[in-house]
């Protein structure tokens, strides 16, 4: 999503590089390699952006790099958290892990496959059929016109894929109670705080809102440092927007 967003607006300036990856997912066959096994792996079979445009995009430093002689990785890690009374940070004990493999060229490290840790048996269908719809999702990224002037982008999305949104039981199920309540008990409200050195690092928050009745959420918001990407279910649309 952030490659997509990037590609798609004028936030941040566009690269030779990311004109490349732009042509890659036109033919995504070729050019990549998604499998699901017990974690989520996407391996680039041509790597074009360099550490520092990768950096860049997501907006903050890995919680950790470990260089080798073949290459490095770097590694976001971050713990769900709940807002205390004095405004600190609790951690509720889950981590979600995304790691950043790099191999060595005469440029620089560039960007060879993305890893993430284990997917839960609650989302492991959902995240299956999006593997297996991977295609088809950079096909329409491929399709889409690119405007130099804006700071948004909109998505449609097919109504299959709405379909494989997580129910709010398996949602639960996985994380346990929301990060806080809210005025409909049926939202559910998460947040990641991301693990470094720092004392002021960048929080993902998650705000899933559900119907009384229904088992798939009506909508749903989500941030993480200068994005925000919002899914109107109903509508079957994204919004991605970029804030500087």
């Amino acid at each position: 999503m952030l490659v997509v967003t990037t590609m798609l607006s004028g936030c941040i300036t566009i690269t030779s590089h990311l004109f490349t990856v732009r042509k890659q997912l036109c033919e995504f066959d070729e050019y990549f390699s998604v499998s699901l096994e017990r974690g989520l792996e996407v391996k680039l079979n041509e790597p074009v952006l360099l550490e520092r445009e990768v950096f860049l995009m997501v907006g903050a430093a890995p919680t950790s790099k470990v260089v080798t002689v073949d290459g490095m990785t770097a590694s976001y890690i971050f713990e769900q958290v709940q807002t205390t009374i004095d405004n600190s940070w609790d951690s509720k004990g889950e981590e979600f892990e995304l790691r950043l493999l790099f191999i060595s060229s005469d440029k620089g490290y560039l960007l060879s496959e993305i890893q993430s840790s284990e997917i839960p048996a609650e989302l492991f269908e959902s995240a299956l059929m999006m593997v297996a719809n991977s295609n088809d999702i950079a096909q329409e990224a491929c399709d889409m016109p690119i405007n130099p002037l804006s700071r948004s982008v909109e998505l449609e999305i097919d109504r299959d894929m709405l379909e494989l949104l997580p129910a709010r039981q398996s949602v639960v199920s996985w994380l346990g109670p929301p990060s806080e309540s809210t005025n409909n008990d049926d939202d559910l409200v998460y947040e990641f705080r991301l693990k470094g050195e720092s004392t002021d690092l960048p929080v993902a928050r998650v705000d899933a809102g559900y119907g009384q009745e229904g088992e798939l959420p009506t909508a749903i918001d989500a941030s993480f440092t200068r994005y925000h990407a919002s899914i109107d279910v109903p509508a079957g649309t994204m919004r991605v927007k970029l804030h500087f």
